[in-house]
């Protein structure tokens, strides 16, 4: 597996940092209760947290918004992704669990990002 980024991208944006996770030996076939109950407690987080308000002042958000405007693209119609789903939140949106990987993912770009720094469960890790 091969994973490239133009350095094109880091000349435009100097303090941008990427990530890549690698994991092996992980059977995400069977059910992850404790992954689909962090995402639970995440979505409970986001609502009790966030507001559509504070999202438009939110500094993290705004520096997305900033990235796509830079590009071309309008912020207010292609958001970043955590923007979305805290909307989406928001608006009542129910995230069903999907597979341990993607569930604990999604509650981690909510949970660890943007509302609350923690350390998760015995079955889930930092």
């Amino acid at each position: 597996m091969q994973f490239r980024v133009d350095q094109a991208l880091f000349q435009r944006f100097p303090e941008l940092a990427i990530g890549v996770v690698i994991a092996t030996g992980i059977d995400n076939r069977q059910g992850g209760e404790p992954a689909a109950a962090f995402l639970r407690k995440q979505v409970d987080a986001v609502r009790s947290a966030w507001s559509p308000d504070r999202l438009e002042t939110e500094p993290r958000i705004a520096s997305w918004r900033e990235a796509y405007r830079s590009f071309g693209a309008k912020p207010k119609k292609h958001r970043c992704s955590v923007e979305n789903m805290i909307r989406a939140i928001l608006d009542g949106a129910q995230f069903p669990s999907i597979n341990k990987a993607v569930d604990v993912y999604n509650g981690r770009a909510w949970g660890q990002t943007f509302i609350l720094r923690e350390s998760l469960g015995s079955d889930l890790h930092s």
